[in-house]
């Protein structure tokens, strides 16, 4: 998952933002006393941005809850102690979640009313609309360690946390 922390950076580097990026950083809880969020973004001291990956191979439907549960939970606590100020950070920190899925037959069977692949795109439509200001579902193929689907939703993960740093916590961008 270090590759995507690579071209996040690389992304904010680009824009010529004066950010500074931390992996597997600890940051304090609401719900519980800290929790390390894989990629966060700080302007001097104060917080920016967090970034939560994950990956499902195997057992997609059967884990399925326990994802979702997980990234609500994650936001949930970021926002509240943002929320009571016990974090120095921007007025509402931009949250991001990115998830790396196998597509194998078990994601794409239908023979329930949704296949695995649309209830975390569901998911994560709705998560976009109360928690996380961006999520991404990358498709992977099987023993090819390659991404198959996802490449625009991650484009658009980036612009939006590039747009994010540059535009709504006045970051100055040099000449």
């Amino acid at each position: 998952m270090d590759g995507f922390s690579t071209l996040i950076v690389e992304a904010l580097d680009h824009s010529r933002a004066t950010v500074s990026a931390k992996k597997n950083f600890k940051l304090p809880g609401h719900y519980r006393p800290n929790k390390r969020w894989d990629l966060v973004i700080f302007l001097e001291d104060r917080l920016l941005a967090a970034i939560e990956y994950k990956s499902q191979v195997g057992s997609a439907r059967k884990n399925f809850n326990n994802r979702i549960e997980e990234a609500i939970g994650n936001a949930l606590d970021l926002r509240m102690i943002s929320r009571t100020r016990k974090i120095k950070s921007c007025k509402n920190p931009w949250l991001g979640y990115l998830f790396v899925l196998e597509d194998n037959e078990e994601t794409k069977n239908e023979s329930r009313s949704t296949s695995v692949r649309e209830n975390y795109t569901n998911s994560f439509n709705t998560m976009e609309d109360d928690l996380y200001n961006s999520t991404c579902l990358l498709l992977t193929s099987p023993g090819e360690n390659k991404m198959i689907n996802g490449e625009d939703s991650l484009r658009r993960f980036i612009i939006d946390l590039v747009s994010f740093v540059e535009n709504e916590c006045g970051v100055s961008l040099p000449p």
